[in-house]
């Protein structure tokens, strides 16, 4: 069984345990809202508000003007996600991180039944959040890429696991549902199990 963990909002999180007074404010970061920057990261209420990474911060400020726009502190992400991975590298489980908020955790040496994969999951959720501010969702699946689309469908905080066995069940509800926000070699592995 393989754990897909990724850290939600993980910039505008760091910036937030940064400065805390901006908890309270939607958030972009990328820099000043009239340089000639792109948004780097933009709180969940502003994506819903059509903000998005890679868009210019001046679109970005004429959507969201009540928005705060700070620089990106891209030492802080670095550090804070080398301390989460340490964090995962005590639970004596091959671990992969792929970026600074996403990581796989290989569970096939642990002896864990259904419920210990959900309880293992919650309590990396809760451990992280509790030292790092960081919210967290959890997939699980036989694949990485079965354990990447769970996470995705679990967004945001919750955890879903795909039983070995229910992939082909599973794949159907994504077909329809993820497909168009994914790159299609991510449902090569999917698409082979309903052929």
């Amino acid at each position: 069984m393989i754990l897909h963990l990724e850290l939600l909002e993980f910039f505008v999180s760091v910036e937030r345990n940064l400065s805390p007074i901006l908890r309270d404010h939607a958030l972009v970061v990328g820099g000043h809202p009239k340089s000639r920057g792109v948004v780097s990261a933009c709180s969940r209420d502003l994506q819903k508000r059509g903000v998005r990474i890679g868009m210019a911060l001046s679109s970005a400020y004429s959507m969201a003007p009540d928005a705060a726009f700070v620089e990106p502190h891209f030492l802080a992400y670095t550090q804070i996600s080398e301390k989460i991975k340490a964090s995962l590298c005590h639970q004596d489980i091959k671990m992969t991180q792929v970026s600074v908020d996403e990581f796989y955790l290989d569970l096939a040496k642990k002896d864990l039944n259904f419920g210990d994969w959900i309880l293992f999951g919650h309590t990396l959720q809760a451990q992280i959040l509790k030292d790092f501010g960081i919210s967290a969702t959890v997939g699980l699946g036989s694949s990485s890429d079965v354990a990447k689309l769970a996470s995705a469908l679990a967004n945001p905080r919750h955890i879903l696991a795909v039983l070995p066995g229910e992939e082909e069940t599973f794949s159907y509800g994504v077909q329809t549902t993820m497909r168009p926000y994914y790159a299609p070699e991510r449902f090569s592995v999917l698409d082979a199990l309903v052929a």
